[in-house]
């Protein structure tokens, strides 16, 4: 717990107990999880004002550098890590370590450098200046066309920089720091960080093959989250795609619960790794966030969002207020793009490869006796009972994958294996390796 006498409080104000604080946790001098003293406690301790203390803890959870946890009441924040903690045993040096941790698409299917530099030189305007058009109609209008295979009625399209551009803004527009968001467990770890870092209580909702489960959904909406967050399809990271029967189920659940929004984070779009079920677009407050990161790269930043009329002018307004406009030479270019034939062609070729590889990895994974969820996607999740042990054999072994802890809020653990990157022959050689840590260690798994 957090105790004064180790600290310097530079003053009795509430920012300077904030800075205190603030700077404690980024020196790593309080650790994630680590328990503050209730403001009574810590005033006391201090000899100041209790709404001091209450005004310094608020400000803290604005900053996402604390949360409140129930019953263990305020804690500091898991802060989320850009690179994975490195766990190989200091006596083992690996060599040509495959990358199965990171998330990515395969390079070999996205543009080339030939092919974005040709689509930049066709864009047919110059550069947008103050007060003009915001966004570019053509990219508009073939993203309306887009999701109107999918919804009856499109309100409009926003246009962001990347997905948890529009995440955040959605956020930030319609809840405030300590409401509850409902998150899938595993979760995409970024979402989860976003939503730690807004200062919000992230609620987890058990899954299964097809995406959450109903009576998931309900308790998340009866315990007053003010958000939901999911992957209908290819869910990041367990490959969980919802069919029809469950999309019913989940509409009925989310109807009349206006005062929730609803955000699906379709990452995975032109892709069509599965169907698309849009089980919240009859709620009140909704959106579809597709960016393009998956099939043009995560280098351009650019996605498209459909919702509610209300929420997307909350959007809008946010933009036009903070960064303005996405760059209208961004945009061109991400249309030329998405029009050029040998694009198209290889997008659908990686659909086809992603699909197969994550059926490969799961169906070789059950050969030897472990059950991994999700139907399709670009990651594997593999429960364990003791991820960082098997993170450490695999990178000994030559495979880096991603712990698991930080996909979720608690309890459950396991590892995230990006089966997008890895070829059938490197599936085949990861399967050989984890048959022998099965081998080796039968009380690891989960059941």
């Amino acid at each position: 717990m957090f105790d004064p006498s180790r600290f310097a409080v530079g003053g009795r104000k509430a920012e300077d107990l904030f800075r205190t604080i603030e700077r404690a946790v980024y020196d790593n001098k309080l650790a994630a999880g680590e328990q503050l003293p209730t403001v009574r406690a810590l005033a006391e301790s201090l000899g100041i004002n209790k709404n001091t203390v209450a005004t310094a803890y608020r400000m803290l959870i604005e900053s996402g550098v604390i949360v409140t946890a129930g019953r263990r009441g305020t804690v500091v924040a898991k802060r989320h890590l850009d690179a994975p903690v490195p766990i190989a045993p200091p006596s083992v040096t690996v060599s040509g370590v495959v990358a199965a941790h990171d998330g990515n698409p395969d390079p070999a299917f996205l543009p080339t450098r030939d092919e974005i530099l040709s689509a930049f030189a066709t864009t047919p305007s110059s550069p947008r200046l103050y007060g003009e058009r915001r966004n570019v109609a053509e990219l508009v209008g073939w993203a309306t066309s887009f999701f109107e295979s999918d919804f009856s009625t499109v309100h409009g399209i926003f246009v962001s920089s990347g997905a948890l551009d529009a995440m955040e803004r959605a956020l930030r527009t319609h809840v405030k720091p300590g409401d509850k968001i409902a998150v899938e467990t595993p979760t995409y770890m970024t979402t989860l960080a976003l939503v730690r870092s807004l200062g919000l209580r992230a609620v987890q909702m058990e899954m299964d093959d097809e995406g959450i489960r109903p009576e998931a959904l309900r308790n998340a909406l009866s315990s007053d989250c003010r958000a939901v967050i999911f992957s209908s399809r290819a869910q990041n990271p367990t490959g969980a795609a919802t069919g029809s029967r469950r999309a019913r189920e989940l509409r009925t659940i989310a109807r009349g619960r206006d005062e929730v929004l609803f955000i699906d984070d379709d990452h995975s779009s032109l892709l069509e790794l599965a169907p698309y079920e849009p089980w919240h677009a009859e709620s009140a407050r909704w959106l579809t966030v597709r960016s393009f990161s998956k099939f043009l790269g995560p280098d351009l930043r650019v996605s498209v969002t459909c919702g509610d009329p209300v929420t997307l002018a909350k959007l809008e307004y946010s933009q036009a207020t903070s960064m303005g406009w996405v760059s209208s030479l961004l945009q061109q270019t991400a249309l030329a793009l998405l029009n050029d034939q040998r694009v198209q062609d290889r997008i659908r070729l990686a659909g086809q490869a992603y699909r197969e590889r994550f059926v490969t990895l799961k169906e070789g994974l059950l050969s030897i006796g472990v059950d991994v969820p999700g139907k399709v996607g670009l990651n594997a999740w593999i429960p364990l009972k003791d991820e960082a042990t098997v993170a450490q054999w695999l990178l000994a072994k030559g495979w880096m994958v991603r712990s698991g802890s930080d996909f979720v809020v608690e309890g459950q653990s396991g590892i995230r294996v990006t089966s997008a990157r890895l070829t059938t022959q490197q599936i085949g050689s990861f399967l050989s390796d984890f048959r022998e840590l099965v081998i080796a260690s039968s009380t690891t798994f989960s059941a």
